[in-house]
Protein backbone atom coordinates (compact mmCIF):
# COMPACT_ATOMS: atom_id res chain seq x y z
CA UNK A 1 0.00 0.00 0.00
CA UNK A 2 0.93 3.58 -0.52
CA UNK A 3 -0.40 6.94 -1.83
CA UNK A 4 -0.70 8.39 -5.75
CA UNK A 5 -0.22 5.39 -7.52
CA UNK A 6 -1.07 6.17 -11.20
CA UNK A 7 -3.11 4.08 -13.24
CA UNK A 8 -0.40 3.56 -15.62
CA UNK A 9 2.10 2.70 -12.98
CA UNK A 10 4.87 0.34 -13.83
CA UNK A 11 5.45 -2.61 -11.37
CA UNK A 12 8.89 -4.02 -11.43
CA UNK A 13 10.24 -7.44 -9.46
CA UNK A 14 14.09 -7.68 -8.71
CA UNK A 15 15.91 -10.09 -7.01
CA UNK A 16 17.57 -8.80 -3.55
CA UNK A 17 20.44 -9.19 -5.22
CA UNK A 18 19.21 -6.16 -7.45
CA UNK A 19 19.13 -7.74 -10.96
CA UNK A 20 15.60 -7.39 -12.47
CA UNK A 21 13.33 -10.34 -13.33
CA UNK A 22 10.03 -9.27 -14.58
CA UNK A 23 7.09 -6.40 -14.47
CA UNK A 24 4.13 -7.15 -12.83
CA UNK A 25 0.54 -7.04 -14.06
CA UNK A 26 -1.57 -5.98 -10.67
CA UNK A 27 -4.91 -7.14 -10.13
CA UNK A 28 -5.73 -4.19 -8.52
CA UNK A 29 -4.82 -0.85 -8.91
CA UNK A 30 -6.07 1.83 -6.95
CA UNK A 31 -4.41 5.13 -6.17
CA UNK A 32 -3.71 3.66 -2.44
CA UNK A 33 -2.91 0.13 -3.73
CA UNK A 34 -1.40 -2.01 -6.16
CA UNK A 35 -1.88 -5.97 -5.74
CA UNK A 36 -0.36 -8.23 -7.59
CA UNK A 37 -0.55 -12.96 -7.47
CA UNK A 38 2.83 -14.57 -7.54
CA UNK A 39 3.70 -17.91 -7.70
CA UNK A 40 7.50 -17.78 -6.09
CA UNK A 41 9.10 -19.97 -3.06
CA UNK A 42 11.44 -17.48 -1.64
CA UNK A 43 9.47 -14.20 -1.52
CA UNK A 44 12.28 -12.74 0.96
CA UNK A 45 14.83 -12.57 -1.57
CA UNK A 46 12.65 -10.05 -3.77
CA UNK A 47 11.83 -6.43 -4.23
CA UNK A 48 9.44 -4.81 -5.44
CA UNK A 49 9.86 -1.63 -7.07
CA UNK A 50 7.11 0.95 -8.41
CA UNK A 51 7.31 3.71 -10.66
CA UNK A 52 4.80 6.38 -11.75
CA UNK A 53 4.41 7.63 -14.95
CA UNK A 54 4.84 11.19 -14.33
CA UNK A 55 7.66 10.72 -11.20
CA UNK A 56 10.19 8.94 -10.17
CA UNK A 57 10.73 5.26 -9.09
CA UNK A 58 10.26 3.98 -5.66
CA UNK A 59 13.36 2.35 -3.75
CA UNK A 60 11.96 -1.25 -3.43
CA UNK A 61 10.17 -2.45 -0.92
CA UNK A 62 10.98 -6.32 0.17
CA UNK A 63 8.42 -9.08 -0.10
CA UNK A 64 7.24 -10.84 3.33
Amino acid sequence: TGSNFASGALITLWHKEQYFTQVLTPRVNTDTQLVVELSISNPEDYITKIKNPKGPGSKGKPLK
